[in-house]
Formats: structure tokens, sequence, C-alpha cells
């Protein structure tokens, strides 16, 4: 698979899962924050709750879950982008970090909340 393909992939599936976290009441605030540790994929906000989502999806689970990408160190990676932002905005509320996994050939959407 090309860059170029991967890409458009990835942004279809941010395209998706906010429309998801849309109708589940969540409100955007930001799309593709990028830091020196990584991009947070869209940064959404309920309840007065930050939430830094990482979305994963994948054409179908031949090479594994969406989840299975998510290892230690891309999750500190996260965290690390995640609170520079939530300094950098001066915000002072509770945040957590969340993710939506897609898989396009089933239309399957699981959103797992405070990894």
């Amino acid at each position: 698979m090309t860059k170029k393909f991967n890409f458009k992939k990835g942004r279809m599936g941010e395209d998706i899962a906010l429309k998801y976290l849309v109708k589940k009441g969540y409100k955007l605030i930001d799309k593709n924050a990028r830091d020196r540790y990584g991009e947070l994929d869209l940064v959404m906000v309920i309840e007065s709750r930050m939430i830094f989502v990482e979305v994963k999806a994948r054409n179908d689970i031949c090479n594994g879950l969406p989840e299975d990408s998510i290892n230690t160190n891309k999750l500190r990676r996260l965290r690390f982008a995640a609170q520079r932002y939530v300094y950098n905005q001066k915000f002072t509320g509770e945040y957590q970090i969340d993710t939506i996994c897609i898989i396009f050939s089933t239309g399957k959407i699981v959103h797992h909340q405070a990894i």
C-alpha cells in the first residue's frame, strides 16, 4: 500500500469517528493537532472533560485488529502530546485519551474510553 492510500484511509477513519462522536454529544475542539510527540487525531469535549481521540482504522482484520497497533510506545507519545496540549491551552479540567477503532469491511466502530 502506498502512503497516499494510508493517509486517505486515516482521514476517512477520522471523519467517521468524528461523526460518530458528534452524534453521541461530543464537540470538536481541534483536529490533527501536531506536537513533537506526535499527532492528536481528534480533540473533543463533553461535559467539560477534554477527550483526546486516537483513531485506528483497518480495511479488514486479516492483519490484526486496529487496537493491536496501539503499543506502549504509542500510548506514551499520546500521553505526552495530550499533556502538552492541556498545558498549552491552559486547560485545568479533567481529560482522558480514548480510541476509536474502525473496520471498514464490516462497518464496525468500537469506542475504547480512557485507555
